[in-house]
């Protein structure tokens, strides 16, 4: 059990900071907000923490490139000292690289989990906006609503803040960083949208929305896989060393008056 002392003293050497501190707090309140929308879509909570594990490493790692490469001194510093590219404890997240990197996770976990990929998505967007919604019965429509959202409030945010003003394919429009990253992941947005209202489906009521579209094994495999395993753990006569024991027979009289007879019959 870690005590106060321990704690203080791991604060003291500052192994534990404020900033990592609030990603574990984050983490518990988004298991907090999705769970009603991941019970409501069909998804247990095995499935969630399957896939939660892979989306915190591809967010941190995510996160942190993304900050580095925007650096001005991304050549002559984190180039020529690669052990620093990955050292989130000095600062430095952007987040849109944790969206770059976690949906394309999501979709590949949620592909060998057996889920469908646009209801893992839309939790995992929920995860991140901290919302709770469960009208919408098209996956992948809370994953467009969130990121059309997240790219146009940060273009109009990025206006006020003190951040370098940074060129773009030769085109210097007075913009920074975020702001190209927005008027791009708009750009892409356009094609995505138009991939998931063509071919994500409406969840019809009464569906499970987690699984449906998505194949299933057959309860005929699943069983076969069950007797088979079953198959394997008996034990046949000669591995047990035992032998086929002898019928046992017993007497049986027959009533007195049709006369005293014995018949040996099997038990």
């Amino acid at each position: 059990m870690v005590t106060f002392a321990t704690l203080a003293y791991l604060i003291n050497w500052g192994w534990l900071r404020i900033g990592r501190l609030m990603y574990a707090v984050a983490i518990i309140a988004g298991l907090s907000i999705i769970k009603g929308y991941t019970t409501h879509k069909g998804m247990t909570q095995a499935m969630v923490y399957h896939l939660l594990w892979w989306c915190i490493v591809a967010g941190l790692i995510g996160g942190r490139l993304y900050f580095v490469i925007q650096q001005p001194n991304f050549v002559s510093y984190y180039l020529a000292h690669p052990e620093h590219i990955l050292a989130t404890w000095e600062g430095g997240m952007a987040f849109f690289g944790a969206i770059f990197l976690v949906i394309p996770t999501l979709f590949w976990r949620s592909r060998v989990e057996r889920i469908n990929p646009l209801v893992a998505i839309d939790a995992g967007v929920l995860f991140a906006a901290g919302g709770q919604i469960f009208g919408l019965r098209r996956p992948g429509v809370l994953m467009l609503v969130y990121l059309y959202a997240y790219a146009i409030t940060q273009f109009f945010l990025f206006f006020v803040r003190a951040n370098d003003v940074v060129s773009f394919l030769g085109l210097n429009w007075g913009l920074k960083q975020a702001q190209w990253t927005s008027l791009v992941l708009l750009i892409v947005l356009l094609p995505l949208t138009y991939v998931v209202l063509r071919y994500s489906k409406p969840v019809p009521e009464g569906e499970v929305a987690a699984t449906y579209g998505v194949p299933q094994k057959s309860r005929d495999e699943k069983k076969s896989n069950v007797e088979q395993v079953e198959t394997e753990e008996m034990e046949t006569p000669e591995e047990t060393g035992s032998t086929p024991t002898e019928v046992e027979t017993k007497e049986v009289e027959t009533p007195e008056e049709t006369g005293s007879t014995t018949a040996n019959i099997p038990e």
